[in-house]
């Protein structure tokens, strides 16, 4: 007498279709449905009521109708499998759960549109048990028919996760600097911080081979130990956030709890490309300042390095200028370089306000400790987070004042400006030799200056001549802003 053969059903959700025609496309799973009862299977006009031996689900469930439906299908099913990308993590539909007014209107316009989120949209598993899954889209048809002749004759299947002959080795410890993280971990060998900081300092460079080649500073020593001025320009080209500035929002987190009354200065740069990552090509300022206060922060002061380096006066010493290092990397890069001038230096130039947060385009900053640094990345995740949290869109924020900016710079004489590793190493060179006895050099550590820091979203350079413009006249009701001569 045969065996009673297995009672089988696929049901179909929010789908196209596509891993059950992988399945039967296969040879061996074709030949194993001859060996089956199909009980349900609108495909082939099945419509047989459970219980079933196993039972194939496809799609996502994106209604109360799709949950009970899945419930007594459950119910009536020995084993469930969940079949695909869209079964297993909800796949690409579920990116709708994420849809808001403002990604709406910057791809239709204006245009008044109803918007219906779906509440109850997610994977098989999220309302029901899952006894297995096979991911994919489609469906790897060979694994399909493999598990598919495993489950009819009813061997026990141990789940895991598909094997590779390649395994990258887990490296035990990121390289953790005050203002730099390199996590090995993430890094994908790319080597685009490699080719930005050759430009700069030459503090990246590969090591090991094979499977253990990583990227790190010489002979594996900390970021802070090494060349690095934390500049932050590696951080804007990685791809995949393998190397990134040392996250402060917790740290920030935990002032505002503290009860005490939290200030923070803005510098100009961050107040005008804060827009570019909620996808606003217009001057935020003012919704910045409205966000900060709304968590949690009593005054936000505007403030401007090009200004703060204005008022500084310094002496030159002998036959070397006086040399302004107007950020902490500028320094750094001075000290390490250039250590026959570090008695030309001043300290950089400090905001005049005392405030808790700092918040800026500068990772360098990181280095001074004064404050606790957020950058222009940092604020904006920020941001986003807690107006996520609050169900309100960015644009729907009102334009709020600054409580104070700084004064605007006193007339000052003639400078050299030197923007970037390259000019900064000219000027350099030159108050080396002599050549700027008695001149006051400003050094900025980022090419294009603070519009293009370490701590910015990575730009066009449309974008950075419209950050430039924007820098330069936003404050224009508040203080006067005076163009210098570079002189490099």
């Amino acid at each position: 007498m045969s065996a009673k053969k297995k009672r089988i059903a696929f049901f179909e959700f929010g789908d196209c279709g596509g891993c059950e025609l992988a399945l039967i496309e296969n040879a061996k799973a074709f030949e194993l449905l001859g060996k089956v009862e199909i009980a349900y299977w609108l495909l082939l006009g099945k419509k047989e009521e459970g219980p079933y031996d196993i039972t194939f689900a496809e799609g996502i469930v994106a209604s109360e109708h799709d949950i009970h439906n899945l419930r007594k299908i459950r119910e009536k099913s020995r084993i469930l499998v969940a079949l695909g990308a869209d079964a297993c993590v909800s796949g690409i539909p579920g990116l709708r759960r994420f849809a808001n007014k403002g990604s709406v209107q910057k791809v239709y316009g204006n245009v008044e549109l109803e918007q219906k989120p779906i509440e109850n949209i997610g994977p098989l598993d999220h309302f029901v048990k899952v006894d297995y899954v096979l991911r994919g889209c489609p469906v790897n048809g060979s694994q399909a028919s493999k598990l598919f002749e495993l489950l009819v004759e009813d061997i026990t299947i141990e789940q895991g996760e598909k094997s590779f002959d390649y395994v990258k080795p887990r490296f035990s410890e990121n390289n953790v600097g005050r203002a730099i993280v390199l996590d090995n971990e993430k890094c994908i060998l790319c080597e685009r911080c490699i080719e930005v900081c050759n430009d700069i300092v030459s503090a990246l460079s590969i090591a090991e081979r094979g499977i253990n080649t990583l990227i790190t500073p010489p002979f594996r020593m900390n970021m802070d130990a090494s060349s690095c001025i934390s500049c932050g320009q590696c951080t804007v080209y990685c791809p995949v956030s393998a190397i990134y500035e040392r996250d402060n929002v917790a740290d920030v987190y935990r002032i505002l709890s503290s009860g005490k009354p939290v200030d923070a200065i803005v510098e100009v740069e961050t107040a005008v490309s804060i827009g570019e990552f909620f996808g606003l090509n217009e001057r935020c300022h003012g919704m910045l300042v409205d966000a900060l206060k709304r968590i949690g922060f009593r005054n936000i002061y505007l403030s401007r390095s090009k200004n703060r380096a204005k008022f500084l006066n310094p002496k030159p010493i002998g036959r070397l200028p006086a040399i302004i290092p107007c950020c902490y990397s500028a320094k750094k890069f001075v000290e390490t370089f250039y250590p026959r001038l570090a008695q030309a230096l001043t300290q950089p130039p400090k905001p005049s306000f005392k405030a808790d947060v700092w918040i800026g385009p500068c990772t360098g900053r990181k280095i001074d400790g004064e404050m606790t640094v957020l950058t222009t990345r940092e604020v904006s995740r920020m941001i986003r987070d807690y107006l996520t949290i609050k169900y309100i869109e960015f644009n729907e924020l009102e334009d709020v004042n600054f409580d104070d900016v700084e004064l605007r710079e006193p007339e000052v004489g003639r400078r050299v400006i030197a923007e970037g590793a390259l000019e900064m190493r000219q000027v350099l060179d030159k108050a080396s030799r002599g050549e700027l006895q008695g001149s006051v050099v400003e050094l900025w550590a980022c090419p294009g200056g603070c519009n293009a820091g370490g701590g910015q979203y990575k730009a066009s350079e449309e974008i950075l001549v419209r950050r430039k413009e924007w820098s330069d006249s936003i404050g224009s009701a508040l203080w006067r802003t005076r163009w210098w001569v570079r002189t490099v």
